[in-house]
């Protein structure tokens, strides 16, 4: 099942998730998006950025209400990064909601951290100088297998704290025990589906957290603290910090940092080229580290606040006396493997990227604006997106915008309508070809100039001022010989008025010379009429019925040409 879930009546087409995307694993097919796991590192930014919150996260709560409900022993695993997230006066009181939703035991991932840190100390001692680089971001570690693969071997073959702490979970607690991890990182919940054998049985945000327990109704200022059942370390709290994981191994090796992606992928690419390197990297994906993770509630404090609860937090540990090491086995295995994984991409030839930058009317280079609205950095990058049915051709805004300009235009252009666009002060904006025509104006000099320099503006004036549209209204132009059906239009976005004219001048003459020939016809009709009666009186005693009849046939005829006349 896929981490990501889009919902398709949401996603509105604006590309946002995918100018996001560093790694470039959004696919947009038939204008929605999807995520395209192969590629995905799992970072979380696209669903923290859509404006129309189209995009979800697997949730596992069900599960772990279920394993709660059936009265298994459920132990949360609380990622150190908790610290002043939920509006606690004291940490133990997380302890405490925790414990009212129903967990048997709730301990601190940091006791994990602090078992990595002892590993990463161990291979360093035992390896000497070289290049080593943190593997407890899960984000990182996909970066780096997915498209650094080459330093895929120079990641530290442990775990990271919270597979660490879910092994250390199932050693003190059995096989049966349901471990719950619970953070600020979307990357944990794939880390833990694809860990082979993996420990961690279900996976909680900070966010998903807040909101049970506002369903549930507590409130944890008011809670009293709970102990929690092992106390972290200062060292095993600094890893949700900048720098938290290096300040373990300093005095073994000299170490460097990077969090953000843009930072982390140029630290990587720096790497490749840099053979000689000796030195400790660490890696975090989120700006600032864990703490600026993707899935905290609303509600929490900005960055600098929870950077200094958690500094607050260590600080408090270091006074009481630290926990954690009394439960690590000396023997304890947590090591782990990390693989090449690239992401496998098509490569067209230079004509199969021509071809389909001319089918988004880029004939030269100049045409390519490079302006990276549709997510990618360059027009021969989305060139590459669209053959690799990653993108479509839509996609480009200029391209769509002229497209449509384009089509615009020809319409007006070629319209056999008359067509006027004028401001709210009724200034001519636009005219098309038939309006100079017909007008005998030149468009350009007449825009700006007052509708009323043209034509008399009061139906005009009507729509405009009561927003009411006027469909198919004649209207005659004497001093241009020309009969009208004007449609008049308010277009109250732009507060434009646009005005339609469809010249009817010729069928108007036409039916001038019908009614006519039919008035004569009535008139011929009526002199036969007249002489027939006048016969009649005369020979009245041979033809009376024939002229009767004579009369009622020709006045059936008047009567019908009366009626097709329009009353003549």
């Amino acid at each position: 099942m896929n981490l990501f879930e889009i919902d398709k009546e949401k996603c509105n087409n604006c590309y946002k998730c995918l100018r996001a995307c560093p790694s470039k694993a959004i696919r947009m097919l038939h204008e929605r998006a999807e995520v395209v796991e192969d590629r995905c590192i799992f970072c979380g930014n696209c669903q923290t950025i859509c404006p129309q919150q189209a995009i979800s996260v697997k949730s596992d709560l069900f599960n772990i209400r279920k394993a709660i409900s059936d009265g298994r022993e459920v132990v949360a695993s609380l990622a150190p990064s908790f610290a002043g997230i939920f509006e606690e006066k004291e940490p133990e009181q997380i302890s405490a909601a925790l414990r009212k939703l129903g967990f048997s035991r709730v301990e601190e991932t940091a006791s994990g951290a602090a078992l990595v840190t002892r590993a990463y100390r161990e291979i360093i001692k035992t390896r000497g100088p070289g290049l080593y680089i943190s593997s407890s971001c899960p984000s990182a570690v996909n970066m780096i297998e997915k498209y650094h693969p080459d330093l895929a071997g120079k990641l530290l073959p442990v775990k990271s704290p919270m597979l660490a702490h879910a092994e250390l979970i199932k050693f003190l607690y059995g096989k049966e025990a349901f471990t719950v991890f619970i953070g600020p990182c979307v990357a944990k919940k794939k880390e833990a589906g694809q860990a082979p054998k993996s420990p961690v049985d279900a996976v909680l945000t900070f966010k998903e957290l807040k909101e049970w327990l506002e369903d549930r109704e507590i409130s944890v200022p008011g809670l009293r603290p709970v102990p929690f059942d092992s106390r972290s370390t200062a060292m095993g709290a600094a890893y949700p910090l900048k720098g938290g994981i290096a300040s373990g191994l300093e005095d073994l090796v000299s170490c460097r940092q990077v969090d953000g992606i843009d930072e982390a992928e140029e630290m990587l690419e720096y790497l490749e080229g840099a053979k000689d390197e000796a030195a400790f990297v660490e890696i975090s994906v989120c700006r600032g580290s864990c703490i600026g993770g993707p899935v905290l509630p609303p509600s929490a404090p900005n960055y600098y606040g929870r950077e200094k609860c958690i500094q607050n937090y260590r600080q408090r540990i270091s006074a009481i006396g630290e926990g954690g090491e009394k439960m690590f086995p000396p023997a304890f295995d947590i090591s782990a493997s990390y693989l090449p994984k690239p992401v496998k991409k098509a490569e067209p030839e230079e004509k199969d990227i021509k071809r389909i930058l001319q089918r988004m009317w880029k004939y030269t280079e100049k045409d390519q604006l490079n302006c990276e609205a549709c997510g990618y950095k360059n027009c021969r990058e989305k060139a590459v997106a669209v053959f690799e049915g990653m993108a479509e051709t839509s996609m480009c805004l200029p391209y769509m915008r002229a497209r449509a300009e384009s089509l615009k235009n020809i319409i007006f252009d070629n319209s056999p309508n008359i067509i006027f666009m004028l401001d709210s002060e009724l200034r001519i904006k636009e005219a098309n070809p038939r309006a100079e025509a017909v007008f005998q104006i030149d468009a350009k000099t007449w825009k700006g100039r007052d509708m009323a320099d043209l034509v008399d503006t009061q139906i005009f004036r009507n729509v405009l001022e009561t927003k009411k549209n006027l469909y198919s209204h004649r209207r005659s132009y004497a001093n241009y010989g020309l009969t009208m059906l004007e449609s008049v239009l308010y277009i109250e976005e732009q507060e434009v008025v646009l005005c339609i004219m469809s010249d009817v001048t010729r069928q108007e003459k036409g039916q001038a010379e019908l009614s006519e020939m039919k008035k004569n016809t009535i008139d011929a009709a009526q002199k036969v009429i007249d002489k027939q009666m006048r016969v009649a009186q005369e020979i009245a005693s041979l033809l009376g019925e024939t002229t009767a009849e004579t009369k009622v046939t020709l006045m059936k005829l008047k009567k019908l040409s009366q009626k097709e006349g329009g009353g003549y």
